[in-house]
C-alpha cells in the first residue's frame, strides 16, 4: 500500500511529466490542489491526503517546500532545490519561473490507474497554461476554499483548506463512486495489472453511471 508522501510524489510526477515545458512552483501547487479536490468530487475519496495550507494566493502544499525538495533528492522531481527554498515569491508569483519537471522515470511512478490518470490529463489540459492571476481566481471559486473563507469570516482559526469540516467526504458518496473506490483498491493492491486489463475492469463499471473525470466547478 503506497504512502501518503508516495501518493504525493506519485501526482507531483505525474502533473510535470504531462506539461512538457515543465511547471512552475504556483501553478504545481495549484494544479496539486485542484487534482486533489477533483478526485474527492468524482470519486468520493481523497488522493494523496493532503490538507492544503491556505496563503494569499491559495492553498499549497503542506510543507511544499519540504516536500519538492524531498521528492527531487528522491529524482521524483527535477527542481532548483537551492532557488525554491530560498524564495518567498508569492507577492509577485516569481515561482512561476521557477520551473520543474519529472525526474528518471523510477518503478511505480506515477499515477497508475487509469481513471486518475485520466483526471490528471483534464486537469493539466484545462488549467496548465492558465495565467497565474486567472489560475488563482478559478481556486478561489472553488467550494473548499469559499467555504474556508466563510469560516474565516466566522472567526475560525483554521489554516487547512481541506480539512474534513470545510469539505465533507459524504457529500460525495455515490454507488459510481463506492464501485470506483473498490476499482481503484484492487488496482493498488495490484499495481502490476496491464493497462488492457484496467480497461476491461473499467468497463464493468459503466452501468453505475457516467465516469469520466469532471473539472467542472
Amino acid at each position: 500500500m503506497k504512502t501518503k508522501e508516495d501518493k504525493m510524489f506519485n501526482l507531483l510526477y505525474t502533473l510535470t511529466k504531462l506539461h512538457q515545458s515543465g511547471l512552475g512552483v504556483f501553478q504545481l501547487n495549484k494544479l496539486a490542489f485542484l487534482y486533489e479536490y477533483f478526485h474527492i468530487k468524482n470519486f468520493g475519496e481523497r488522493y494523496t491526503f493532503d490538507r492544503f495550507i491556505k496563503l494569499p494566493h491559495g492553498p499549497v502544499i503542506t510543507n511544499y517546500k519540504n516536500t519538492i525538495k524531498k521528492a527531487a533528492e528522491n529524482t521524483v522531481l527535477d527542481a532548483d532545490i537551492h532557488a525554491i527554498w530560498n524564495n518567498n515569491g508569492w507577492q509577485n508569483h516569481s515561482h512561476t519561473i521557477q520551473i520543474i519537471r519529472p525526474g528518471r522515470n523510477l518503478l511505480n511512478a506515477g499515477i497508475n490507474t487509469e481513471a486518475q490518470y485520466n483526471l490528471a490529463i483534464a486537469v493539466i489540459k484545462k488549467f496548465a497554461d492558465m495565467k497565474p492571476k486567472d489560475l488563482e481566481k478559478f481556486v478561489y471559486s472553488t467550494q473548499p476554499v469559499k467555504r474556508f473563507l466563510e469560516l474565516e469570516a466566522a472567526g475560525h482559526k483554521y489554516t487547512s483548506v481541506l480539512r474534513g469540516d470545510v469539505i465533507k467526504l459524504k457529500d460525495y458518496k455515490s454507488d459510481a463512486q463506492k464501485g470506483m473506490k473498490r476499482y481503484h483498491s484492487h488496482i493498488e493492491k495490484y499495481p502490476t495489472v496491464n493497462w488492457k486489463l484496467q480497461n476491461k475492469f473499467f468497463e464493468e463499471l459503466r452501468w453505475l453511471e457516467k465516469y469520466r473525470p469532471g473539472i467542472n466547478e
